[in-house]
């Protein structure tokens, strides 16, 4: 048997062994900024746009979809939802002015969309940078360029509207991408858009498990009437024939004035919701209350 002493020097190695590579794990994992692994965070400041007049405060930190959750944990969910692939982070100084600039890569113009479009707030204006951009200052700044959408946060000093603008236009300059909303968009009709209202939503969209990968936006009449339309956009080679038919037994069958096929459903506080066969996908509007004007509305359309 192996004396008192021995075992506890036994035992007291093994825990720490155990603690040693239990915290490699959680930090190859991610962790907080200031623990992350050499490694990562030299990684992701070989490539981290430094926009004009400011400078590295620390270094970069570079995450993946594993490992999200370690340093964003309430929000991981929903940026994974939209097919988050990696983050590159890192605090940035100009002055006494202290920034953490978070760069999400989503891996689609259209899923950067989306998570922008979650997180922005309805009630503020697009600055004009970038596809889109936000600002609540004094704290946060936002901005969705191509694929990435780019979070500034500050930690210390001043950071003016106009200076976190021109901060936004830095890194929109150094990033990849188009200066314009996703081109889905553009199937939507322009006249009566409400301006700020697109979104995108992956899943069950209306609430329907059938209706997926829709983009959307509000609009709003003369007479005061309010109604969305929205595009179901294909996924796996579908067509939009293919994406009509495989509505189910819920949907029924109406005509538009054209004589295109569509189809129509009553749900339940929502009112009605109709659907036809559109170039792309399929063109949707919903929140009218008379089928003839729901029609109309998807006839005006592409």
């Amino acid at each position: 048997m192996t004396p008192a002493p021995r075992r506890l020097a036994a035992l007291t190695a093994a825990l720490a062994l155990l603690c040693l590579a239990w915290s490699g794990g959680a930090l190859a994992a991610g962790g907080d900024f200031a623990d992350a692994p050499a490694q990562a965070r030299a990684a992701a400041g070989e490539a981290f746009p430094l926009p004009d007049g400011w400078e590295a405060a620390g270094e970069a930190l570079r995450l993946g979809p594993d490992d999200l959750w370690r340093h964003i944990d309430g929000a991981a969910d929903q940026f994974l939802a939209f097919g988050f692939q990696e983050l590159r982070e890192c605090e940035l100084a100009a002055g006494e002015t202290q920034i953490t600039v978070g760069i999400y890569d989503m891996g689609d113009p259209l899923d950067a969309f989306g998570i922008y479009a979650a997180e922005r707030s309805p009630d503020r204006a697009d600055l004009g940078v970038g596809a889109a951009s936000q600002a609540s200052p004094p704290w946060q700044w936002l901005l969705l360029k191509g694929r990435f959408y780019v979070k500034v946060d500050k930690l210390a000093g001043d950071l003016s509207e106009a200076d976190g603008r021109a901060l936004l236009a830095s890194l929109a300059g150094a990033l990849p991408g188009a200066d314009s909303l996703p081109a889905a968009f553009a199937a939507l009709p322009a006249a009566g858009r409400v301006e700020g209202s697109e979104g995108y939503t992956r899943t069950s969209f209306l609430g329907l498990d059938e209706l997926t990968r829709c983009v959307h936006a509000d609009y709003a009449g003369e007479d005061g009437a309010a109604w969305t339309v929205f595009l179901m956009l294909p996924d796996n080679g579908d067509t939009p024939a293919d994406l009509l038919d495989a509505l189910g037994d819920g949907w029924r069958r109406g005509k538009g004035r054209a004589g295109r096929e569509a189809r129509l459903r009553e749900l339940p506080y929502r009112g009605l919701v109709a659907v036809r066969a559109a170039e792309v996908g399929l063109l949707g509007a919903a929140g009218l209350d008379s089928e003839r004007s729901l029609l109309a509305v998807l006839e005006a359309g592409r």
